[in-house]
C-alpha cells in the first residue's frame, strides 16, 4: 500500500531535521548528514534535533523528493492566496481542482480573482524547464489563464526559456 511504500523506520534512535526544507536527515555515514533535496545539501551544518520517544517512521527518499519538496511549494502559494483573498484581490481559490479520470492532480489551484480573471496554477519544483515545456496537459479554455509557479531560486533565464516555448497556452512566474 502507499503507506508502507512511503515511509521507512529511521536507522538511528536519534532524528535531526534539515534546517533549511524540514526533511528528516540520513546519516549516510556515521557523522556525515544529508538532505534529500539537492537545494540543501551545502548547508548542512545547521541540524534541527528531533526528540524522539516512539518507535515511529520516516519519509523514504523518495516520498520526500517528489512528494514532500514539492508540497512545500504548493503551501507557500496556498499562503499568498490566503493572503490575496484577506485582501480582497482574490474572491475565491481551490486547492486540487483539477482532478481528472485516473490523475488526481491535473493541476494545483483555481483562482478567481476581484476584477474577474481566473487562473489555473500548477506549482513545479523541477531543475530542467523541458519538463514544463513538453508537458502535454489540457490547458484551461479561454477566459483564463493557466500559470506554472517554480521556486524563487529558478533563474531569469529559466523563466524565459520557459515562457517564450509557451506558444501563449501558459505562463511562468517564480513564488515572490
Amino acid at each position: 500500500d502507499l503507506i508502507s511504500l512511503s515511509y521507512q523506520k529511521p536507522l538511528r534512535s536519534t532524528l535531526d531535521r534539515c534546517d533549511k526544507c524540514g526533511s528528516s536527515l540520513r546519516e549516510r555515514q556515521p557523522g556525515v548528514f544529508s538532505c534529500v533535496s539537492k537545494k540543501c545539501k551545502k548547508d548542512l551544518d545547521k541540524k534541527i534535533p528531533v526528540e524522539t520517544n516512539f518507535s515511529g517512521w520516516i519519509l523514504n527518499d523518495v516520498a520526500t523528493r517528489y512528494i514532500y519538496i514539492p508540497g512545500r511549494l504548493e503551501m507557500a502559494i496556498k499562503d499568498i492566496m490566503e493572503k490575496g483573498k484577506a485582501n480582497g484581490r482574490i474572491v475565491s481559490f481551490v486547492l486540487w481542482p483539477g482532478k481528472t479520470g485516473a490523475c488526481p492532480d491535473t493541476w494545483d489551484f483555481k483562482v478567481e480573482f476581484s476584477n474577474g480573471d481566473t487562473w489555473v496554477i500548477d506549482a513545479k519544483d523541477i531543475e530542467n524547464p523541458r519538463w514544463i515545456i513538453e508537458d502535454k496537459r489540457e490547458y484551461l479554455p479561454q477566459p483564463g489563464k493557466f500559470v506554472y509557479v517554480v521556486p524563487n531560486d529558478r533563474s531569469k533565464s529559466y523563466l524565459e526559456t520557459v515562457n517564450q516555448n509557451s506558444n501563449g497556452k501558459y505562463r511562468c512566474m517564480s513564488l515572490n
